[in-house]
């Protein structure tokens, strides 16, 4: 394969993002030469990421090596643009991965979240090269709570617009959570969610059973730091699997991060801190006008995509989907997510199969989008009052 590469006169990426930059050091680790990365994002294109320029994908030559850097849902959708082009000479980056020397690697990820990003990536890669013959789902909010210790007004889950939030009935939603890991091979990721979830009480309970099941890889509780549990909640969470993701906003709204970092290292319970400054502004919910093709790019080009949302007894295909749907801003789309109760695993499995076929969501159509085009925000910006919002009643009158 190296040989290969190095007969093309120029190579690049398809990728400039922090996973981007973790391909370049592993690819130079191979001793390949990169010329350059490729982005879609015109205010990416002219500058310098890793030492190497950003072109656009119209400058790159017919005969071109291109490498694909992207740890999203977007293969397909990637290898099309690129034979849209006439770069025919293209591959997937997963065999590169093994070439990471942590100690000279330079990029705004911590090492343990590479690992998880590059061990995802390649569980995704060998399922797709098997030809799926397995049922293995990336990632799964359980959302344990509509409420938060936090009022922010650009929150990308929709939080600010619950003029009365809830917690989950912990026990129906423990029925469906283990109705999906009975129906699915494999879940990368299961990601306990909010709102704050350390608000619920139950949760822990929640946690320590979910951790009987062994085919999923990490169990990962969002917090802001502002919650530090018990000594004896800490104790239910042995399971190595399980990992703390706590976004630090400061130490005016996540007081509590050191506190929280010494209860966990005191029970070795794994954790990641992201200090975060900026948000994607994508918390609006307002029709779009866009054709069929742009909100396929607008979903093949998504974060969350393929991060499936157990909300209140039904599966949607994504979070922003799942609370505009919740919150009747958006009108309800039958094909976008499906009813847990009374279904059998078979059934389930095959939900998953239908929401995994498709291209885009009819919540696409009120949503700015996750990816890395989209403006940002200063993050977690507090607001006192729930954000006012058009219902679909209202929506329904001007569409």
């Amino acid at each position: 394969m190296r040989r290969f590469l190095e007969d093309f006169m120029r190579n690049f990426l398809f990728g400039t993002g922090n996973f981007g930059q973790v391909v370049l050091h592993c690819v130079k680790n191979a001793g390949i030469n990169v010329d350059a990365f490729i982005d879609l994002n015109e205010k990416n294109v002219g500058k310098k990421i890793g030492g190497l320029p950003v072109i656009d994908i119209k400058e790159v030559e017919k005969d071109s090596k291109i490498i694909i850097a992207s740890n999203r849902n977007n293969y397909s959708y990637l290898h099309s643009l690129l034979v849209k082009y006439g770069l025919t000479n293209f591959q997937d980056c997963d065999e590169f991965l093994s070439n990471i020397d942590f100690e000279t690697l330079e990029v705004d990820w911590s090492k343990e979240r590479i690992e998880s990003e590059i061990k995802t990536h390649l569980s995704r890669a060998s399922n797709i090269k098997s030809g799926n013959k397995k049922l293995v789902v990336n990632s799964i909010d359980v959302v344990v709570t509509e409420k938060c210790s936090l009022k922010c007004k650009d929150c990308s889950n929709l939080m600010q617009y619950y003029e009365k939030p809830k917690n989950a009935e912990v026990e129906e939603l423990s029925k469906d959570l283990f109705l999906i890991l009975n129906s699915v091979d494999q879940v990368n990721e299961l990601r306990f969610i909010g709102g704050e979830p350390l608000l619920v009480k139950s949760i822990y309970e929640f946690i320590e059973n979910t951790s009987n099941f062994k085919n999923f890889n990490e169990l990962v509780v969002f917090t802001n730091g502002t919650i530090i549990p018990s000594d004896e909640k800490m104790r239910m969470m042995s399971d190595p699997r399980i990992r703390f993701q706590i976004s630090d906003y400061g130490i005016s709204l996540s007081k509590r991060v050191k506190n929280l970092i010494q209860a966990l290292s005191k029970f070795k319970i794994r954790y990641v801190v992201d200090r975060v400054t900026t948000w994607q502004n994508c918390a609006t919910i307002e029709p779009k006008e866009r054709t069929p093709e742009q909100n396929l790019s607008v979903f093949a080009n998504c974060c969350v995509n393929d991060a499936f949302t157990l909300l209140h007894g039904r599966l949607y295909g994504c979070p922003f989907s799942a609370h505009a749907e919740n919150l009747q801003a958006i009108p309800h789309a039958a094909g976008d997510s499906f009813e847990l109760e009374d279904r059998s695993e078979g059934e389930t499995r095959e939900g998953f199969k239908k929401l995994m076929s498709k291209v885009f969501y009819q919540a696409c159509k009120y949503c700015n989008g996750r990816d890395y085009t989209v403006s940002t925000v200063d993050a977690a910006v507090q607001t006192k009052k729930p954000l006012k919002y058009d219902k679909v009643i209202k929506l329904n009158a001007i569409l």
